[in-house]
């Protein structure tokens, strides 16, 4: 069982100094720890997962949907059916991928976005609408008859890369969603650890950099530590839609909400920030 310090030291590795560290978590095992502060406090080893009796809306409407496309392989019959789901215009940009993968992807993406709108606003599928704002951040823009009392500014993001596609919501506050898969999950030319981080030298702080270092000498764990840096920080930007630049804000500038990507701001409603963009 791992002592006090070993948690306090996973604790600060999944950026969860946020979470609340239980009386009883050194009864856990490390990849139990790892879990818990990795779902952001919601998995709790031993603690069965809620699921929605039908026709109840999930706690706080908030989602976090992941998809490894790799272990699914439709058959055609499958595929066409799910593609018929989707309105002629997103079926058409799904099929305009050249590689299967990317197909996957791009009808994944789409069937999460338009299953959380329908399930959790309780909208008939065939009416849900889906449009992005000027910063490619997608939206509901389907009219329904009033907004939840309890999310009243309900929103969501997605996010692929490798074979991954994720989605989150957020009842009210901003919600940016970013995954970062192993550079091996990705197509085209593998780049050393080195290289990339002297590529993307500037894009951290010294603290940030030492944060990495720190999770070495092996390879891999310092390049587990950049991508999560680097998914707080697109999902920061993504969660307010703005076009990427050089202003993109660092994490350390910020507070360390959310381990897996879904960065959450109180700044603005969502009526301005879409008229912002």
């Amino acid at each position: 069982m791992p002592s006090r310090e070993v948690l306090k030291e996973l604790q600060e590795e999944c950026l969860a100094d946020d979470v609340e560290l239980p009386e009883n978590a050194d009864a856990w095992t490390v990849s139990e720890a790892r879990e818990y502060f990795e779902s952001g406090g919601t998995s709790r080893p031993g603690q069965p997962a809620s699921v929605p009796a039908a026709g109840e809306k999930e706690s706080n409407l908030q989602i976090r949907w992941a998809v490894d496309t790799a272990e699914w392989d439709p058959q055609e019959a499958e595929w066409e059916v799910l593609l018929r789901t989707l309105p002629e215009e997103e079926a058409t940009r799904v099929m305009k991928f050249h590689f299967r993968d990317d197909q996957k992807r791009a009808l994944v993406s789409r069937l999460l976005q338009r299953h959380a709108c329908a399930r959790y606003l309780s909208l008939p599928h065939g009416e849900v609408q889906i449009l992005r704002t000027k910063g490619r951040k997608p939206y509901l823009a389907s009219p329904h008859s009033s907004p939840l009392e309890e999310a009243p500014n309900w929103n969501f993001n997605v996010s692929h890369e490798g074979s991954f596609v994720i989605l989150a919501s957020e009842p009210t506050l901003l919600c940016g969603a970013d995954v970062a898969a192993p550079s091996q999950l990705r197509r085209g030319r593998q780049q050393s650890v080195e290289d990339l981080f002297e590529v993307m030298r500037d894009n951290f702080t010294k603290a940030e950099w030492a944060q990495v270092r720190a999770a070495g000498p092996e390879e891999a764990a310092m390049a587990t530590v950049f991508r999560k840096l680097w998914s707080l920080k697109e999902a920061y930007t993504k969660a307010r839609a703005a076009e990427r630049s050089r202003g993109q804000p660092r994490a350390a500038e910020r507070s360390r909400e959310q381990p897996r990507g879904a960065e959450r701001s109180r700044e603005e409603p969502r009526g301005a920030e879409r008229s912002r963009e």
